[in-house]
């Protein structure tokens, strides 16, 4: 598989979703806010990320996809040192949302860039999200530092790393391919993005959430709370790695299974901890994988960075809300969590409609 400079990248992207998970209870002391108000961090990040996807995608058609990624990993990296300087909630709100325009700038061109590099859409993909999760739970792991040694040197640290990481990438071999602004008005692309916005969602707010609410309403440790959160992880990189069948199965079947399986499982988390989380993190990932893979194939891979980016887009900001109103729920969030994250799906309907009536269409 080529690009390992881009999978080696993802690892260290990744983890800065999830750095602030596991001293949220800290940060709130430390910076005078009530957790009630904790989902706004990670929802800080997804607002950052979210708007300026389409954004990012459009620079890369100006200045192709190894600068735009390159960039992008060197906004995360300061934005990770600003957050390392916040004096209070707002300037940690306003460096996350930094950190997370830096993602966008990687994640849509780092994916296409992959897709452009290797055949195969959903098997290479899967790699790619597969180390998302990796990432993932280096972050929950990297949680022990920032609770033993202070959140504030160990935050600055990964972000002198990802700056490191995206100066080696401007100056990389790597090509340097631009794709088609006009890829942007692919109505498959858009369902496909709306339709799977609420299972995105659910996932990173199990995923940024999980340790609050077990510490307060299951009365276990921070530290082993953050611990149990890498098994959400752990299975969402299985769920990577088997992202091959979306190559092999046709329909929407390999979209939409795993898609209500993993909402359907957020419900086992009152029952056991870990078998919910390992349940919501392998369908989940399994089907956002075969969702990235539809929409990169629907356009031609040269294009890939456009589509990935629009549905990464509306999956950041039409699902960001679980992230923000799931607390406001308190015991019951998981429930509403899942009940709201399936509504969405039924954009499905339309998507397949709009398919059969642009066949064949594409702009490779």
């Amino acid at each position: 598989m080529k690009g390992w400079l881009v999978l080696l990248s993802r690892v260290f992207y990744a983890m800065s979703w999830f750095y602030l998970s596991p001293v949220l209870p800290l940060l709130s002391q430390e910076l005078g806010f009530p957790l009630s108000l904790s989902g706004l961090v990670p929802t800080s990040f997804f607002l950052g990320a979210g708007s300026m996807q389409l954004p990012s995608a459009f620079l890369s058609t100006k200045l192709g996809m190894k600068r735009t990624m390159g960039l992008g990993l060197v906004i995360m990296g300061l934005g990770n040192v600003v957050v390392s300087r916040a004096g209070n909630f707002p300037q940690l709100l306003v460096a996350y949302a930094i950190v997370g325009i830096g993602a966008s700038m990687f994640f849509s061109s780092g994916g296409g860039m992959l897709a452009f590099l290797n055949s195969r859409a959903s098997t290479v993909l899967g790699v790619y999200n597969a180390l998302f999760s990796v990432g993932g739970i280096l972050a929950f792991a990297y949680g022990e530092v920032e609770l033993r040694l202070g959140w504030r040197f160990p935050v600055a640290v990964l972000g002198l790393v990802t700056l490191a990481l995206g100066l080696v990438t401007l100056t990389s071999s790597l090509p340097n391919p631009m794709g088609k602004w006009s890829t942007i008005r692919d109505a498959r692309v858009l369902l496909l993005g709306l339709a799977t916005s609420g299972v995105w969602g659910a996932y990173f707010a199990v995923g940024n959430l999980f340790p609050t609410f077990a510490f307060h309403f299951d009365d276990v440790s921070l530290e082993y709370a953050s611990s149990l959160s890498s098994l959400l992880l752990v299975s969402a990189a299985l769920g990577g790695a088997i992202a091959f069948v979306g190559d092999r199965v046709r329909g929407l079947l390999a979209l939409i299974v795993p898609s209500v399986l993993s909402l359907a499982s957020l419900a086992l988390l009152y029952l056991n901890l870990a078998v919910g989380l390992f349940l919501v993190g392998m369908f989940n990932e399994l089907a956002i994988t075969v969702m990235y893979a539809r929409a990169a194939t629907v356009v031609g891979y040269t294009n890939a960075s456009i589509s990935l980016a629009e549905v990464n887009s509306l999956n950041m900001l039409c699902g960001i809300y679980l992230s923000a109103v799931a607390p406001l729920f308190g015991f019951e969030m998981w429930i509403a969590m899942a009940l709201l994250g399936l509504i969405p799906l039924s954009l499905l309907a339309l998507y397949s409609l709009v398919s059969r009536n642009t066949a064949g269409r594409n702009f490779r």
